[in-house]
């Protein structure tokens, strides 16, 4: 399976940090589309795209860290011959939102 990812990571003096991951992958099989199960005959090509931004605020007596991520993958698939109903152009999008924190506890 070909792939490409590209990634990268940009911090401020704020605390506020972006970053960037993705994937291309092309996927296929060398064997007949209508002797395999409909769910495994597709080939084509995946793109995930995950651009993400965050705030670290930091004390020596804990932190508190926001964050948000986008994740979206597209696909663009190929089942050959086979007649299908599943869709060549399946996509998700999702938004995660998370908090993390944390204390320091020293005797």
């Amino acid at each position: 399976m070909p792939s490409l990812s590209a990634n990268a990571s940009w911090q401020f003096d704020n605390g506020l940090y972006t970053q960037w991951r993705s994937n291309a992958t092309y996927f296929w099989r060398d064997v007949d589309e209508r002797r395999v199960p409909e769910r495994e005959a597709a080939t084509g090509s995946r793109l995930h795209l995950t651009p993400v931004v965050g705030w670290r605020f930091e004390r020596p007596w804990g932190y508190l860290e926001p964050r948000t991520e986008f994740w979206n993958t597209a696909y663009e698939l190929d089942y050959g011959e086979r007649d299908t109903e599943r869709g060549d152009s399946p996509s998700r999008s999702v938004a995660l939102t998370s908090i993390d924190s944390g204390l320091v506890f020293e005797a």
